[in-house]
């Protein structure tokens, strides 16, 4: 095809553990699919060659396939390999008050298959957690080991969830000097 008849109208990209898929679709509902090694240190190199993998079955440059676009579509697991992995930087997720506990009921239906209705309303009613009180409306969880938070912020008290165990630590980092006057 050459180029002035083929303009990819929706691109969907899924980043994986290994390798990064692309794939096109234009105005005529034609597709091609594009691959490319997945950079987990910078996830647009894997992604603009995957492209380029694509754009490369219609002749169309990416300079000139792109800017035709009109939907984009991403999905990826990297993320959750890290995170399940416990590999890569330490970050931080801040959750609005009220959903602390987002991150044990993410899963849905898999998290109670087995559960009769009653031991669901039992998980949920009767673990409680403390957030901090500072009036700020959202909290921080680190993910890290203890001994890491301690020895950034000797004073802060790290609090554990029950099933989770030292996976989430409840911090807020800027105000870390305010813990250690109010603790």
């Amino acid at each position: 095809m050459a180029v002035a008849q083929t303009r990819p109208r929706i691109l969907a990209i899924d980043a994986g553990g290994t390798m990064t898929d692309t794939i096109l679709v234009n105005e005529k509902g034609e597709f091609v699919v594009g691959k490319a090694q997945s950079t987990p240190e910078d996830e647009s190199v894997g992604f603009v060659n995957s492209l380029r993998d694509a754009l490369h079955y219609w002749n169309v440059p990416l300079e000139e396939g792109v800017p035709h676009l009109v939907s984009g579509i991403y999905s990826g697991t990297a993320m959750l390999n890290r995170l399940l992995e416990r590999k890569g930087l330490k970050l931080g997720l801040l959750v609005t008050a009220g959903f602390e506990d987002y991150l044990r009921i993410e899963r849905g239906i898999q998290t109670y298959l087995g559960y009769s209705y009653s031991d669901r309303l039992h998980l949920v009613t009767h673990v409680h957690n403390t957030p901090w009180s500072l009036g700020i409306g959202f909290m921080a969880f680190v993910v890290g080991s203890t001994s890491l938070v301690r020895s950034r912020f000797p004073c802060t008290r790290t609090k554990f969830n029950k099933p989770s165990g030292n996976f989430y630590k409840r911090m807020w980092p800027e105000y870390a000097s305010l813990f250690c006057t109010l603790m």
